[in-house]
């Protein structure tokens, strides 16, 4: 299975000479990796999304197939976990993806 990553600054190839124009300066950009480098920016600012109904196992299940985070569903009145999984990332991956995936679990 493919999982996408971002690879480590100091393995990015880099050209030799400028290929285009830039589209922000180089001091912009150092700035905005000093801000983005900083540990627990994200959870600062980030507050947890509202649900009338309770998903007791929210994030802590994953797909058997895919491997990917389920989400909640709610199905005649029970709370469901499901992976819907799109069918050409499945294509892509050369995974067997049934449309959706569905856990019985509440």
């Amino acid at each position: 299975m493919t999982k996408l990553r971002w690879n480590n600054p100091d393995h990015w190839v880099w050209s030799e000479r400028q290929a285009h124009e830039a589209l922000v300066d180089e001091e912009t950009f150092n700035q905005v990796q000093a801000l983005l480098a900083v540990p627990g920016r994200a959870q600062d600012s980030r507050k947890p999304r509202r649900t009338p109904r309770p998903y007791i196992f929210r994030g802590l299940l994953f797909c058997g197939v895919c491997e990917r985070r389920m989400q909640g569903s709610w199905n005649n009145g029970k709370p469901h976990y499901r992976c819907v999984f799109p069918s050409q990332y499945a294509q892509a991956n050369k995974l067997d993806h049934p449309r959706s995936v569905m856990s019985g679990k509440s």
